[in-house]
């Protein structure tokens, strides 16, 4: 909990709150600063209860409420006190290293800093490094002091790492205090801990292809939409950023799936291959491709709906690179011939048509929705998702 305090109160508000937490036996670990900035007073509790018992000190005391300064765009923040949580790590040590980073980048290339900038370079960090995990070896030289490696080993600070880079990012998109509850509690889960650690002692334990996490991620926003509505699924996804696939609904075992198949870090990387990050353009793209099909229930359960997912994927992707001439080259030639290959394989999109369809399911995909009509359903689908050309040649 990080409260700051402007110079002539900061004794004043030290003292009532210290007293506090001595008359309620609040075992804490806190410290106060000699300058005035944003983490004037730290304390430290390792609890929830302690934590509600301090706020609602701190926010009832009109004394030390009117004290408090504005927190830091970076934290949590709740009745004026910013939030956050750092392991063996320091939170705002950490931030302080992505801020210099950044503005190292900022004036290498002549371009202006902004929050919603760091942000993205903060997220590219995030991406590359915890969902991806191609640059671990660059953010360990830059990142990792050798201090921290002789009390820590390397496996649990990128653990660490990996958690306070998502706070960050949600602190700046969300700013939910619940959000940050439910985080604190998934970071303090010894057995995910333990999990997440392995995945940095072997490059990528998991097994199992995106395709077929993609099946099940679907399935679940499908049956999360159809038992409540758009929002609920928007805050599934946004709850399964931090770990928790508690929102989604457990209808034909939807939930059970996610959490014995995926981890955030799969839907993350799921939400920036298909839509670049945008949680909300996935969403309404997905369930504009499910209605767009008209796919029955008994359809449905023999996953051409899955399959119609991936061929408009596919068709979107490829329009996006390129234009309608070379969408509609790719589809008929993958209709008629059960030919691929002129689909783009950016985000493996060709790749995943070529294991999971054949010709007869894109016939059978555009004979529901257009009768058999390739131009018709090409079309309807790029004005459905006002999309724009690329400007590449196809060779």
């Amino acid at each position: 909990m990080y409260l700051s305090v402007d110079r002539d109160n900061i004794k004043k508000v030290t003292i009532k709150i210290f007293d506090f937490l001595e008359q309620n036996n609040i075992y804490h670990e806190s410290k106060i600063g000699s300058e005035v900035r944003s983490d004037d007073i730290i304390i430290r509790v390792f609890s929830k209860k302690d934590e509600n018992l301090i706020r609602n000190f701190i926010k009832n005391d009109k004394e030390i409420s009117h004290c408090l300064m504005k927190q830091i765009p970076f934290c949590f923040e709740q009745d004026g006190i910013g939030y956050a949580l750092d392991g063996n790590l320091s939170y705002n040590a950490t931030i302080s290293k992505y801020i210099k980073e950044y503005i190292k980048k900022c004036i290498l290339n002549h371009q202006e800093v902004s929050l919603n900038d760091f942000y993205r370079f903060v997220e590219d960090i995030y991406n590359i490094t915890f969902v991806d995990k191609n640059n671990i070896h660059t953010f360990k030289r830059k990142y990792i002091d050798r201090g921290d490696l002789r009390c820590y080993s390397e496996e649990s600070l990128l653990n660490n790492y990996e958690e306070i880079t998502k706070l960050i990012l949600l602190a700046i998109k969300e700013d939910k205090f619940d959000f940050y509850l439910d985080l604190v509690d998934i970071c303090n889960d010894k057995t995910r801990v333990d999990e997440n650690i392995k995945k940095y002692v072997k490059k990528d334990e998991d097994s199992k292809d995106l395709s077929i996490k993609l099946i099940y991620f679907n399935k679940a926003l499908l049956e999360t939409y159809k038992k409540y509505d758009i929002n609920q699924v928007i805050f599934a996804i946004k709850k399964a950023y931090i770990g928790d696939f508690s929102a989604f609904t457990n209808n034909n075992n939807a939930r059970t799936i996610l959490i014995n198949n995926l981890k955030s870090y799969d839907v993350m990387k799921i939400i920036r291959i298909y839509s670049n990050g945008d949680i909300e353009k996935y969403v309404n793209n997905c369930l504009n491709i499910i209605q767009t099909n008209e796919i029955s229930d008994e359809i449905e359960n023999n996953d051409l709906i899955q399959k119609a997912i991936y061929l408009n994927k596919a068709i979107i992707t490829t329009y996006e690179k390129y234009n309608l001439e070379q969408v509609l080259v790719a589809v008929k030639s993958a209709f008629y011939n059960n030919d691929f290959g002129y689909f783009t394989n950016t985000y493996n999109a060709r790749d995943i048509l070529k294991e999971n369809l054949a010709s007869d399911d894109v016939r059978l995909i555009i004979q529901n929705k257009a009768n058999g009509d390739i131009e018709k359903y090409v079309n309807e689908l790029i004005k459905s998702l006002d999309l724009s050309p690329g400007d590449s040649v196809k060779k």
